[in-house]
């Protein structure tokens, strides 16, 4: 009866990459240029439509785990899920895609007029969720990233 005071917090943090892009770059003479990348916006380096497809479903399996099994809730709350991600486009797509995978399904969970507008144009039952980015110079986050990976595989192993 002492500890009726304390509420127990779960952080759950997930680290991913972005999806299936075109290349960074090429070689002078290999026939396929960077104008001749026109998905996602066109250029080196832009998610494709498979990877906003790998995400998508990321985003579903994501749902399975932490939504249907009741950790999170239904439909998007910002008190429970803050998105991060570097700022590049193939990286911020990848994770709006993820995000839709799991909170844009038009499956009942959001609603028209209150998670999202009811006007005609707007997909039904999408609702946008914010993607928090930090300049390149400033984010400290991806610095920690690969030496995390590294802890993870020794735990992991």
């Amino acid at each position: 009866k002492y500890l009726s005071f304390i509420k127990i917090v779960s952080i759950k943090c997930q680290v991913w990459r972005h999806g299936d892009r075109s290349p960074t770059r090429t070689f002078p003479t290999d026939p396929i240029q960077e104008a001749d990348w026109t998905f996602g916006g066109g250029g080196f380096g832009q998610l494709s439509p498979k990877g906003m497809a790998q995400h998508l479903k990321f985003g579903k399996l994501l749902r399975k785990l932490y939504v249907d099994t009741g950790f999170l809730s239904n439909s998007y709350s910002s008190r429970e899920v803050y998105i991060r991600s570097t700022d590049v486009n193939r990286t911020i797509i990848s994770a709006m895609s993820n995000m839709l995978g799991m909170y844009g399904q038009n499956d009942g969970s959001s609603h028209a007029g209150v998670d999202y507008p009811n006007e005609t144009g707007w997909p039904v039952g999408y609702v946008p969720i914010p993607v928090h980015v930090v300049d390149f110079r400033t984010d400290h986050v991806r610095y920690l990233l690969p030496k995390f990976a590294v802890c993870c595989l020794k735990l992991c192993s």
